[in-house]
């Protein structure tokens, strides 16, 4: 099996995915809160479900986004998204640290998005699985 970007995604699409999986990463962790440690139904399949497709849209995105690059920026976005839901959905006191603390962590992800580089369409540094059986060697 090999695991590269033959899928022919665009570099932008990818970007796409990649703010869907932050946002249903978001979405998962306020409904997760909401589900009140899983004592609420609805809210905890809505967690079940967000985090699910967080992931599929993540490995989507993995494709051209370099994983370096993306995981960063993926918690940065993350935890931005997640304090602001705290404020506005439970009531969380903004503070000025929170504040300066999610500026700090806004600056650190534009940097690393403005310098990353996108995986090419053919890659020579393909990681390759081998589908042969692990066997001792003599």
């Amino acid at each position: 099996m090999v695991i590269n970007s033959r899928l022919g995604i665009p570099l932008w699409l990818c970007w796409i995915f990649f703010l869907v999986s932050v946002v249903l990463e978001g979405a998962g962790t306020t409904c997760m809160k909401a589900s009140q440690s899983f004592q609420k139904r609805l809210p905890a399949a809505c967690a079940f479900i967000c985090y699910n497709l967080c992931v599929l849209t993540m490995v989507i995105a993995y494709t051209r986004i370099e994983m370096t690059v993306g995981y960063a920026v993926w918690c940065g976005l993350g935890i931005i998204l997640t304090s602001l839901g705290g404020i506005f959905f439970f009531g969380e006191k903004l503070s000025l640290a929170k504040v300066v603390g999610m500026i700090v962590t806004l600056v650190g992800i534009l940097i690393l998005v403005w310098f990353q580089e996108s995986i090419p369409e053919e890659n020579e540094s393909t990681v390759r699985f081998s589908e042969e059986p692990l066997t001792e060697k003599a």
